[in-house]
């Protein structure tokens, strides 16, 4: 069993930082640090299941399935500044957390500087059950769940934009996303089925789902718009703010397997489109 870990002795958690802060302290300081590179790894080994947290700092990052056959659970190959921390305990069921530590205010102002020139990208192992827990940062994040096994699924999105692919049927879908600064688009595979639990923030979220797919949405609009296609239904509610609104897809009453999407309302819109 491995273990490693990386920690400075004054930190500043970037999971709640303000992008006018950080430009801030960038004008202050220059934001001129010096980038590194990391590459991490945890091996498969016994594992059964894995709990799996991830604080994204500022920058690019993506989260993909590892290649059919690979012996390792975990990898990730890391372009920062500052220090990350990367924790793994357990044995069958392994828990692993990677994000990001800044010591002082002047790494804070190299982050939002060089946010263009940082990245991380992560994979994880194919078929073994995962509990996800994702907090992003500043920037663009693309999260790719197909081919894993995602028993649960819990997002924050951070400010910027956040792509989620959701994980191809097989299990019951468990995903809860909570709303940050910017775009949340959520592309749901054909055949899914389970609950998708979204809270907006200000901004768009955006839902691609097949046309096949059986559902019911759930939704409070809070202060945006929400758009459905035709083929959705409006079964209950009012044309007020404080109206739970229903809709189900004409196949919704009598699928076998169906999902069931709901949505509490922030400041920005909410679509729901089908596209093959």
């Amino acid at each position: 069993m491995s273990r490693e870990r990386r920690k400075v002795e004054r930190s500043l958690d970037l999971e709640h930082l303000n992008v006018r802060a950080g430009q801030f302290v960038t004008g202050a300081t220059g934001g001129r640090a010096e980038t590194r590179t990391a590459s991490l790894s945890e091996a498969l080994d016994n594992a059964e299941r894995a709990r799996i947290e991830i604080a994204f700092p500022v920058g690019q990052a993506s989260i993909t399935a590892l290649a059919p056959g690979s012996p390792n659970l975990f990898e990730a190959e890391l372009t920062y500044v500052g220090e990350y921390e990367f924790d793994v305990i357990g044995a069958a069921e392994r828990v692993i957390s990677l994000r990001q530590r800044c010591s002082v205010a002047s790494e804070l102002g190299a982050l939002a500087g060089r946010a263009r020139d940082l990245r991380w990208d992560i994979s994880l192992a194919r078929g073994l059950p995962i509990r996800l827990g994702i907090a992003a940062g500043v920037g663009e994040a693309e999260i790719d769940l197909g081919g894993l096994h995602i028993e649960a699924l819990r997002l924050e999105t951070g400010v910027g934009k956040t792509l989620v692919k959701l994980p191809a049927p097989g299990t019951p879908l468990a995903a809860r996303i909570r709303g940050g600064v910017g775009i949340t688009e959520v592309m749901i595979p054909a055949a899914a089925f389970g609950e998708l639990d979204i809270k907006g923030g200000l901004g768009a979220v955006h839902i691609c789902a097949s046309p096949s797919l059986a559902a019911r949405v759930e939704a409070k609009a809070g202060l945006g718009a929400i758009e459905l296609p035709p083929t959705f239904a409006r079964v209950s509610g009012e044309n007020t703010a404080k109206s739970r609104l229903v809709w189900q897809s004409a196949d919704y009453a009598d699928a076998e397997q169906s999902i069931i999407i709901r949505y509490q309302g922030g400041v920005g819109r909410f679509k729901l489109e089908t596209a093959d």
